[in-house]
């Protein structure tokens, strides 16, 4: 994806492109880390949910509307996932929750190479929503 886009890239779209990343930063900074308290683990752990979504997708993503990054949905069943075998607040839980989350981001991966995308269509509609 990157490869296709960026030999047509202007040099004029850059400023604008730099201000909407900042924009975008600046929601998500305060966003990550209030997250982070939400699922129960330091701050610092939410800054790191945005920088590698964000890297990634602008590398391999193909829509130019799309915002990636952490939501309250995954953090409250990461949290509710992880406390149900480890105490809130400990190295354990942090690194438990970290676990989760790279264990998840690599079935997706392996999910994506094998095709199974077919798979969504069994999820009702109501819940995709």
């Amino acid at each position: 994806p990157v490869l296709g886009w960026l030999p047509g890239y202007r040099r004029a779209w850059l400023l604008p492109d730099l201000l909407a990343g900042l924009a975008v930063w600046a929601v998500m900074v305060p966003e990550g880390m209030a997250y982070a308290g939400i699922v129960g683990v330091p701050p610092i752990m939410g800054l790191y949910t945005i920088v590698p979504p964000l890297i990634a997708y602008a590398l391999l993503g193909t829509s130019r509307l799309l915002v990636v990054g952490p939501d309250t949905a995954t953090g409250l069943i990461s949290a509710l996932t992880v406390g149900a075998i480890a105490v809130q607040g400990t190295a354990e839980f942090n690194t438990l929750t970290s676990s989760l989350a790279i264990l998840i981001g690599a079935l997706f991966l392996l999910f994506g190479a094998l095709r199974m995308g077919w798979v969504a269509a069994f999820i009702p509609t109501p819940v995709m929503r």
